[in-house]
């Protein structure tokens, strides 16, 4: 993506006058930004505490080929069945998260981009099974509630137990019984190895679960939370994902090699990089991608997390060949990403009045929760990107090809009216907007003022 330029928004914003206005971040510590740890696909051939890194054996990050070859036979039987588990044309692929907060935060924000997806084939069903509080020690237990849950989750979806065939799997301790390495490391690598075959033993039809280890931890100051533990759950994946590669029969998935106890694992997008280090890729984290906590990933967090996961599904070649299907029409909606900057009356919010389908003359584009009676500006762009403005301020559109300027109501709101011409080649049209408002308590923005924003809004145009 192109990097944006703010010319529009200085033009449209600055010399208002305001006082310029001191920020204070507080409940995370941000000058933790960097443990100086290299992340595991990086570090490659060499080591950490003499482990070598690479995210698969050898230091490096190819799945064997072996492995791989295993994998592609059992992504081709990932195909719709019926609520028996038989192959039907007509029936589901059930794509389920298993795992914690973070997983369920992470995975539900990528699920409502999917839902979006024209390219997302017919037959694949999201589900989020993953619950905040249920750390791995809890879902290792087959009996936990945990389970019960996911159940019920999976019937709400109109999906059955037989037609779950791919997991995302992201676990950690909440207390792990020691934080010495690599004494944590072996710990959560057997509750991983016991919940994989748990989710052989509760949906049959499972062939692939591919596992990530934690995101960055060095925000937060919690000792079970931070670095360097963050990091080296990146050794518990890869010894499970090892374990299976080398013959363990506990996590056996092959029938011709005696009794399957244990999907095919491999890994899925590896999350981790060194606070504002940028990794090798330019993957790296801001101490606004985490909330208070400095632990729970705040809506950029999220977000980043969910563009790892889209790149995952749509290029693996364990994943891509049933993942991505013929076009389907273009279903019209709204998503909200990223982070906003409060203002006087905390969060504004960008929301529509009716969903932008095509032909839809009554549409419109709304602010709520901003400053009242203050001057807002509307941005438009055909994409998004992430340039900060001062923390916690982000832009988050690409290139703005539009701008529009009014003044909030006294309530903090304001419309724009937005007419969807009935022009069928607008099915699929994607557009990202923001909205910025003048606000005495919000943020000072260089050479602009005081500033609150909203969060980046994705418009889908469809049917």
């Amino acid at each position: 993506m192109r990097s944006p330029h703010s010319t529009v928004l200085a033009l449209l914003l600055c010399g208002a006058g305001l006082p310029t206005l001191a920020f204070a971040q507080s409940g995370r510590d941000c000058n933790r930004s960097s443990f100086g740890l290299v992340p595991l696909p990086d570090l490659g051939g060499g080591t950490y505490r003499s482990v070598p890194g690479g995210l698969y054996p050898g230091g490096t990050n190819a799945l064997p080929p072996a492995h791989l070859a295993a994998g592609l036979q059992h992504a081709a039987q990932v195909i719709p069945r019926n609520a028996a588990g038989q192959p039907d044309p007509a029936g589901r692929i059930a794509l389920l998260s298993i795992g914690m907060s973070n997983t369920t935060q992470e995975f539900s924000t990528w699920r409502a981009w999917s839902e979006l997806d024209p390219h997302r084939a017919r037959s694949v069903v999201v589900v989020d099974g993953a619950q905040g509080g249920q750390d791995a020690r809890i879902i290792a237990d087959p009996n936990a509630n945990f389970w019960t849950v996911v159940a019920q989750r999976l019937a709400n979806a109109g999906v059955s137990d037989q037609q779950v065939q791919v997991i995302w799997l992201k676990e950690a301790m909440a207390a792990p019984g020691t934080t010495q390495f690599p004494a944590h490391v072996v710990e959560l690598q057997g509750f991983l190895e016991q919940i994989a075959r748990n989710l052989h033993d509760k949906f049959p039809q499972a062939r692939l679960c591919f596992l990530s280890s934690r995101s960055y931890g060095g925000y937060s100051t919690h000792p079970q939370r931070t670095e360097p533990l963050s990091y080296e759950t990146g050794f518990a994946v890869r010894g499970a994902i090892e374990a299976q590669i080398q013959g363990a029969p506990l996590l056996n998935h092959d029938p011709a090699l005696g009794a399957v106890r244990s999907p095919w694992l491999a890994w899925g997008p590896y999350l981790w990089a060194d606070g504002l280090n940028a990794r090798s890729d330019g993957l790296r984290w801001r101490c606004e991608d985490y909330v208070t906590d400095g632990v729970h990933p705040s809506g950029s967090g999220r977000l980043q997390v969910a563009d790892l996961l889209e790149a995952h599904w749509t290029t693996h070649p364990c994943a891509a060949s049933w993942y991505v299907g013929p076009q389907r029409p273009a279903r019209a909606g709204s998503l909200l990403y990223g982070n906003p900057c409060n203002g006087v009356a905390g969060e504004p919010r960008a929301q529509t009045n009716t969903p932008p389908t095509i032909g839809n003359a009554s549409f419109r584009l709304g602010l709520t929760n901003a400053a009242p009676s203050a001057p807002a500006a509307l941005f438009l762009a055909l994409d998004r990107a992430r340039t900060p403005l001062a923390t916690p301020c982000d832009l988050w559109l690409d290139t703005p090809f539009a701008a529009l300027a009014t003044t909030t109501a006294a309530n903090g709101a304001a419309q724009i009216a937005a007419p969807i011409p009935p022009d069928p080649l607008l099915e699929g049209l994607r557009v990202y907007d923001q909205w910025f408002v003048i606000d005495a308590t919000g943020t000072p923005i260089p050479g602009l003022g005081p500033l609150s924003a909203t969060t980046g809004q994705l418009l889908q145009l469809g049917l």
